[in-house]
C-alpha cells in the first residue's frame, strides 16, 4: 500500500482483523498499532482517502462478530480483567491506573526485562538463566535500535518502531507478563537482523567474504538454537522445584496414574484430588 500497490490496504485490514481476534492483548496492540500507522502514514492516506474509507467500511463488517459478541455477552470482557486481576476493575483513582499502566508498559520496554534473567514472570514461563531473548544479542539490538531510530524519516523504519512501541501496550492493562506480549519478539528479531547487517557491513570492508560471514552467523545461531534445546530437555525439569499452581505444574500423568491404580485396586472408595 504504502509502495502505491494500494488495494493491499484491504488485505492489511482483513489481516490486522484476524490478529484483533487472536488473543485478548491483540485487540490494544491493534488499535495502537492502527493509530500510529494512520499518523505516520497520513499524506499517504489522504492521497488514497477513497480507498481509506472503502477499508475502514470493510474493517467495521469484518468486526461485526466483535460488536454481537460484546451484546450477547456485555459482561465478558470485564470479567476477563477479573480473571488476569487487572488494576483496571479495582477501586483505584483513575490518575492511578494511567499512572501503573505507563509504568508497566515502560517495565516491558525495558531492555533488562527481556535480555536479562528476571523473577517477574511465572516460573513455568522463563528459562532459568535465561532472558527473553538471547543476552548476548542486546549490543547488536540496541545497535539495529539505533540505526532505526535515525533513520525514522523513512516509513518502513518508522514501521519497526510503531511495532516495538505497540507490542506491550496490551499486556500492560494487566500485570507485566510475558504470554501477554510476545508481539515482541516480532520487530526485536528484525531490528537486531538490522544490528547485525551493519555488523557484517563493517566486517566486509576488512576484506572478509561475504559468503563466510553468512556461513559463520548461520552455523553459530544454528549451534545456539540445539544447545538451548538441549539444555531445556536435560536440565529443565529440575530448574525448579515448585510444583504449585504457578509453579512448573508438574506431575499430572504420575499422580493420575496413581489414582487409576488405586481405583483398580478398590473401585468403591473415594479420592479427592486438588
Amino acid at each position: 500500500y504504502r509502495t502505491g500497490k494500494t488495494k493491499c490496504f484491504y488485505l492489511a485490514v482483513v489481516f490486522g482483523m484476524l490478529s484483533f481476534y487472536s488473543y485478548s492483548p491483540a485487540q490494544m496492540v491493534v488499535a495502537v498499532t492502527a493509530i500510529l500507522l494512520l499518523l505516520s502514514d497520513w499524506k499517504i492516506h489522504k492521497q488514497n482517502w477513497k480507498i481509506v474509507l472503502l477499508g475502514v467500511g470493510l474493517g467495521l463488517i469484518l468486526a461485526i462478530p466483535y460488536f454481537r459478541f460484546l451484546i450477547l455477552h456485555p459482561g465478558e470482557n470485564k470479567r476477563h480483567l477479573e480473571i488476569v486481576n487487572s488494576y483496571w476493575i479495582q477501586a483505584v483513582p483513575f490518575i492511578e491506573k494511567l499512572k501503573i499502566y505507563f509504568s508497566t508498559y515502560i517495565e516491558l520496554l525495558d531492555p533488562r526485562y527481556w535480555f536479562i534473567p528476571n523473577t517477574v514472570d511465572l516460573e513455568r514461563h522463563v528459562m532459568r538463566e535465561y532472558g527473553h531473548l538471547i543476552r548476548w544479542s542486546l549490543p547488536i539490538f540496541l545497535l539495529g535500535l539505533g540505526i532505526t531510530v535515525k533513520r525514522i524519516k523513512d516509513g518502513n523504519y518508522r514501521l519497526l518502531l510503531i511495532a516495538l512501541l505497540a507490542a506491550p501496550s496490551g499486556a500492560a492493562l494487566a500485570t507485566a507478563g510475558i504470554t501477554r506480549t510476545l508481539f515482541m519478539v516480532i520487530p526485536a528479531a528484525l531490528i537486531t537482523a538490522l544490528g547485525f547487517e551493519q555488523v557484517f557491513l563493517w566486517i566486509e570492508r576488512l576484506k572478509v567474504p561475504r559468503s563466510l560471514i553468512a556461513g559463520i552467523t548461520f552455523l553459530g545461531l544454528g549451534f545456539a538454537n540445539f544447545f538451548i534445546l538441549n539444555d531445556a530437555l536435560t536440565n529443565g525439569p529440575t530448574w525448579y522445584s515448585n510444583y504449585s499452581l504457578n509453579g512448573q505444574q508438574y506431575g499430572a500423568k504420575q499422580i493420575f496414574t496413581e489414582i487409576h491404580s488405586m481405583l483398580e485396586e478398590d473401585p468403591n472408595q473415594s479420592i479427592y484430588f486438588s
